[in-house]
């Protein structure tokens, strides 16, 4: 029987991509908090299981990879060897940047604080940190920043370069980022670099 694994699966160099994409209605009960609540468990956090999913999946070399429904072509791509892939995971959550908007302003997208740490706790509405920390990072972006980060990123080793150094900025623990919007983080990203010239 066939699986889906994910919804997108790019393979460049020893990095592999996992897009893992939920659409899902933003509730409107009168209650943010219950609404968000609601939400981040059927967009957020399923997208999160699944790309965890796949990632375990391939890594233990358990699932025979196709890019068909039918099982009839193979995914025409080699992995890397597992000892040194570099996996990415991004749940792409649809259906909340309207609602940011009209509750916080802004483009609508997701607030980026990294002091919240594991889904249970991931209570503020619209406000994102690191999923589980224990795990590989999950980047969470909302349908109106991933539009952004694609139009900026446009080449895959700048999407990926992107995503590391965001990566290793939100799991330094000896920082606190707080960010009203990631495009905000995507610009001082751009217009800034490290000692490496990076």
């Amino acid at each position: 029987t066939s699986k889906e694994v994910c919804d997108l699966l790019v393979v460049f160099e020893n990095h592999i991509i996992i897009f893992s994409d939920k659409e899902c209605n933003f509730p409107n009960t009168g209650n943010l908090k219950e609404d968000w609540a609601q939400w981040f468990n059927s967009a957020i956090a399923k997208s999160a299981k699944q790309a965890w999913g796949a990632e375990r999946q391939i890594r233990n070399n358990r699932v025979q990879l196709y890019i068909d429904s039918k099982c009839t072509q193979p995914f025409p791509y080699p992995l890397p060897d597992m000892d040194e892939a570099i996996f990415h995971l991004v749940a792409v959550a649809h259906g909340a940047s309207e609602r940011c908007r009209k509750e916080c302003g802004g483009s609508g997208s997701f607030k980026i604080q990294s002091d919240i740490k594991g889904m249970e706790n991931h209570q503020l509405p619209f406000v994102i940190g690191d999923l589980d920390p224990a795990k590989t990072f999950i980047h969470v972006l909302d349908d109106s920043f991933l539009e952004i980060l694609l139009k900026n990123r446009d080449t895959i080793i700048d999407f990926i370069f992107y995503l590391e150094k965001k990566e290793n900025l939100i799991r330094n623990n000896h920082l606190k980022i707080i960010c009203f919007g990631e495009e905000n983080l995507l610009a001082i990203y751009l217009t800034s670099t490290n000692d490496n010239d990076e």
